[in-house]
């Protein structure tokens, strides 16, 4: 609680740790849990020291704020200081509150504009044979060199390291057709390893990785890409959201510990209109998100390429630009003359057509559809001189989009009040006929009797 109060999620990792340290009650599927359950309740990091002190530990001696700030106790975070009184009249507020004024207002920074953020979680996921990789190797020589990255300017040169689950044998022919497309020929601060463990010993290594670009190209590890996702990590089920939202939590301490940003590539489902395939959390936990679209035929002709911003918390969302896979010639050390590819937008400008999926809950109601309507709806004709539908039971649309709909709460019962809250709001915006509504209100018919809730073997 005490951690939680100081750091806010910042400190799981360290309760993580320390609680695993107890392996006869350590059960990590209860972690997510027991965390959202710690309420800031009065016991701050202050009660932590206290009874630390109590119990034998010493503060360090070469702290003169310690006594001031840390060592009263429990609750001394909330009590004026006599110290700060006397010396210059104010009362301090705790460590890690910010005033509003204490800084201009700012937007958040991005090393390349309106594409890819400084720190944080950015998700690139496509379908397969999209392009996904190409993008990721493309802005990695862009970060490198400086130069603009589908018109967007860079704003810092750093490094790059791909984790690379996938195609690490292509790797360093993707690179040289970058930047051969990019009209680049030096060495570039670009590495890429196999899937490691992703534990302490990673970390250190990101630590050496850094110093050696700092060392080597004078710039810092800025980026680290995770090709692919499923790849990477054994995951039980990808429809988990907890085992999403660990994942997650991984993913982002990796990028925070160099101060950089984590860009793991994921795959799109079936539907790609659903987007990242498996668990909202997947979404719900990243900080921006780029789509890489195209369409595939049977034969596996691929045709339509674009890059589109579908997540951004500081910024503008929408398409990017089109683009091809163009052919890159390269040459082997012993001459032989082999094809790679690279990417090359296209400068045409692509309709902003403001998506009507545009909440989490709408999108999960979606997803939600896209899985009862095949399986227990029905065809009927609601409206005597309307088209026919496709109708399904409110009961079970709801079940289904409570399954994948992530809500906060740490309590059951309110967590069933919250999902019920949740899916009522979506399904009334999806319904909404004033013009701001969604595509549902023509397509669906929802059958608000609960004929069926007490007999699930009967639902249609």
């Amino acid at each position: 609680m005490a951690l939680k109060d100081e750091l806010g999620d910042g400190g799981r990792s360290l309760w993580d740790n320390w609680s695993a340290s107890c392996r006869e009650k350590f059960k990590d599927r209860d972690q997510d849990k027991a965390w959202r359950s710690f309420k800031r309740n009065g016991i701050t990091i202050g009660t932590l020291f206290h009874y630390a002190q109590r119990n034998g530990w010493s503060p360090p001696r070469n702290d003169p704020t310690w006594s001031r700030e840390r060592g009263n106790g429990a609750g001394a975070r909330n009590e004026p200081q006599p110290d700060d009184a006397e010396n210059d009249g104010e009362i301090s507020l705790p460590p890690g509150i910010v005033c509003d004024g204490d800084a201009a207002p700012a937007p958040r920074p991005k090393l390349i504009n309106d594409l890819l953020s400084t720190t944080g979680l950015v998700f690139l996921g496509g379908q397969g044979s999209a392009g996904k990789t190409f993008i990721a190797v493309g802005m990695a020589v862009a970060l490198a060199t400086g130069e603009p990255f589908f018109g967007r300017a860079v704003n810092e040169k750093v490094g790059t390291l791909i984790i690379a689950a996938e195609g690490r044998e292509d790797m360093q022919a993707r690179i040289a057709a970058a930047k051969k497309h990019m009209h680049f020929a030096g060495e570039l601060p670009i590495l890429w390893m196999p899937v490691p463990d992703f534990g302490e010993a990673l970390l250190k290594d990101l630590e050496q990785v850094d110093a050696w670009m700092k060392a080597k190209h004078n710039v810092r590890l800025g980026m680290i890409v995770l090709d692919t996702v499923s790849a990477s990590f054994a995951l039980k089920e990808e429809d988990d959201n907890a085992e999403a939202a660990r994942a997650c939590r991984l993913l982002r301490r990796l990028g925070d510990h160099v101060s950089g940003v984590m860009v793991p590539v994921h795959h799109y489902g079936k539907d790609p209109s659903r987007g990242l395939r498996g668990a909202s959390a997947w979404s719900f936990n990243a900080d921006m998100a780029l789509a890489v679209n195209a369409e595939i035929a049977p034969d596996g002709a691929v045709s339509g390429r674009s890059l589109a911003v579908i997540k951004d918390r500081g910024g503008m969302q929408g398409p990017v630009s089109a683009f091809d896979l163009v052919p890159i010639e390269l040459v082997t050390e012993d001459g032989t003359v082999f094809t790679n590819l690279a990417v090359s937008p296209i400068e045409v400008s692509l309709a902003a057509a403001p998506s009507r999926w545009n909440t989490n809950a709408l999108r999960n109601l979606k997803r939600a559809l896209d899985e009862v309507l095949p399986a227990h709806g029905r065809d009927e004709y609601p409206y005597a001189d309307g088209p026919m539908v496709r109708v399904v039971n409110s009961d079970v649309l709801k079940l289904e989009f409570s399954k994948i709909n992530v809500v906060d709460s740490d309590a059951p019962e309110k967590m069933a009040e919250a999902q019920r809250k949740a899916y009522t709001r979506a399904l009334k915006a999806a319904q909404d006929p004033d013009g701001h509504g969604h595509p549902l209100g023509v397509v669906l018919s929802v059958r608000l009797s609960g004929a069926f809730a007490d007999e699930p073997d009967k639902v249609p």
